[in-house]
C-alpha cells in the first residue's frame, strides 16, 4: 500500500483512487466572435485562492512542542516519515471548497486496526470503490489529526478536470476551479511532496497499468496486481539530464523494470527540480539506456528494460502529462 512506505503497492480496500479521465478540449473561434470571446475571458474572475499549511512529522513533534502522538502504522514514523502532512481542520476546509465529503473513523483492514482513518469521497456517488479515499492518520497533536498531504491532493487531482502545479519554490496547485497555495517550510518539502505524488503522476501517464480490474471477474481477484512503484532510491548513482527548462520546474524520471508476469509489474521513479542551468539530477539504481516517448515502450515488460521517460510535472496539465514529455538535450 502506498500509504505504508516505498516500494508502494495499492491494495484494494485501503487506498482507492483511479486515474482521471482525459478531457478533450475543443474550441471553435469564428472570426467575428473572436474579440468578444477574448473580452469575456479577460473579464472572467480568477479561481478563488486557498492556502494549505503543511508540516512534517518532525516539525509537529519537535522538542518543546505540544505533546504529539504517533498514530501511523510505520515504526518510528515521526523520525522517518519526511512527507508533508495536512491537518484534519485544513482537509475539511479544502473539502468544503472543492465539493468533497469528509469523515473520520477507526477501521480494521486485513486484521490491522487503523486509528482515525480519513475518508474522502464525492457526494451522491454510490460506487465507493471508484470515488473514495481512505488514508490513516499519521500524527495527533493537541487534539488535531494530521494526514499525508500527498494522499489528499492525489485524490483531489484524480477526480477529473484540469489540474496543474506551479513551479518551485512557491508551489501551488490549481484544481477544481481553485488555486491552492501550499504553505511549505522549504523548497525541499515541495520536492518531497511531488516525489510522494509520483505514483499519481505515473498512474495518469499509464492508466492501463493501473486498471487490471477491467480484465478480472471481481476487484478482489485483482487486488494484488497493481504495479509496485519505488519512488525512493536507497542507493544509486547520480544521473544528470539537460531539460532546457527554467529554474524551479520539476521533472519526473520513470523507468520500467522487468516483469515476468502480470502480477509483478514494477517501476522506478524519481523527481528533481531544475537548476538555473536547466539541469535536473536524479539518484537512480541504473542509468537509462534510452529515452522514449511511446506509451508501449514504458510498460513494465522485459523488452523495455533500460527505457526511460522524462516528463515535466509542473506547469503541465496533470490530466495530459504526455504533453510534458521531454527528450533531454544532454545527459551526464
Amino acid at each position: 500500500m502506498r500509504e505504508l512506505g516505498s516500494p508502494l503497492r495499492v491494495c484494494a480496500g485501503l487506498f482507492k483512487v483511479y486515474p482521471m479521465p482525459k478531457i478533450l478540449l475543443t474550441s471553435v473561434l469564428a472570426a467575428l466572435g473572436l474579440s468578444g470571446l477574448l473580452l469575456a475571458s479577460a473579464a472572467a474572475p480568477r479561481p478563488a485562492a486557498l492556502t494549505l499549511p503543511l508540516q512534517t512529522a518532525a516539525q509537529l513533534c519537535a522538542p518543546g512542542a505540544t505533546k504529539c502522538q504517533a498514530l501511523c502504522p510505520e515504526t518510528d514514523c515521526v523520525q522517518n516519515v519526511t512527507a508533508p502532512l495536512i491537518s484534519l481542520t485544513t482537509v475539511k476546509a479544502l473539502a468544503a471548497a472543492t465539493g468533497l465529503e469528509v469523515s473520520v473513523s477507526d477501521e480494521v483492514i486485513d486484521g490491522k486496526t487503523y486509528l482515525n482513518m480519513l475518508r474522502l469521497g464525492l457526494p451522491d456517488e454510490p460506487d465507493e470503490e471508484v470515488s473514495s479515499l481512505q488514508t490513516p492518520a499519521m500524527v495527533g497533536r493537541g487534539g488535531e489529526l494530521y494526514y499525508r498531504a500527498s494522499s489528499v491532493l492525489g485524490f483531489l487531482i484524480q477526480q477529473g478536470g484540469e489540474a496543474r502545479f506551479s513551479s518551485l519554490p512557491g508551489l501551488s496547485l490549481e484544481v477544481r476551479g481553485r488555486v491552492i497555495g501550499l504553505q511549505l517550510g522549504s523548497a525541499a518539502q515541495g520536492e518531497e511532496l511531488l516525489r510522494e505524488l509520483s505514483f499519481t503522476f505515473l498512474e495518469a501517464l499509464l492508466p492501463e497499468a493501473f486498471r487490471p480490474a477491467a480484465q478480472c471477474p471481481s476487484p478482489e481477484s485483482c487486488s494484488s496486481s497493481s504495479p509496485i512503484v519505488s519512488a525512493r532510491m536507497s542507493s544509486g548513482e547520480s544521473y544528470r539530464v539537460q531539460t532546457g527548462l527554467a529554474e524551479g520546474e520539476v521533472v519526473m524520471l520513470a523507468l520500467p523494470l522487468s516483469a515476468q508476469g502480470p502480477d509483478d509489474a514494477s517501476y522506478a521513479v524519481a523527481v528533481s527540480p531544475v537548476d538555473d542551468q536547466g539541469w535536473a539530477e536524479f539518484s537512480v539504481s541504473e542509468a537509462p539506456k534510452r529515452f522514449v516517448s511511446r506509451r508501449e515502450a514504458v510498460l513494465s515488460r522485459p523488452e523495455n528494460r533500460g527505457n526511460a521517460l522524462l516528463v515535466r510535472v509542473t506547469n503541465t496539465p496533470l490530466n495530459d502529462l504526455w504533453g510534458g514529455i521531454i527528450q533531454p538535450a544532454q545527459v551526464k
